[in-house]
């Protein structure tokens, strides 16, 4: 009987030949980085997300700017419309990135 993979096996460790094997054999682009949130708890998955959007956001924008963004966001009422919120400037520096 196996009650928690975390700590029954061990894991081999990837070469960068490796990871790059596995990431074309999942048809992810060798540039794009994999973020894996394996076993969350509730709630855990908004704050990955909401740590990942403002990491995305801060690396485009100067420090002041990020900062009257993240205020902005901050003073939405509800959960939706700050999710919205957060997608939309995600989206738009994506867009950016992607023009390069």
């Amino acid at each position: 009987m196996v009650r928690n993979l975390k700590s029954e096996i061990n894991l081999p460790i990837l070469t960068e030949e490796d990871l790059l094997k596995l990431k074309s054999n999942l048809s992810i682009p060798t540039t794009n980085r994999v973020i894996v949130a394996g076993s969350t708890r509730k709630g855990e998955e908004k704050e990955l997300i909401e740590a990942y959007s403002r990491a995305k956001i801060e690396k485009s924008f100067s420090k002041e700017r990020f900062s009257q963004i993240v205020d902005v966001i901050e003073k939405i009422d509800t959960q939706i419309q700050k999710y919205m919120a957060i997608k939309t400037v995600v989206s738009f520096v994506g867009e950016l990135m992607s023009k390069g």
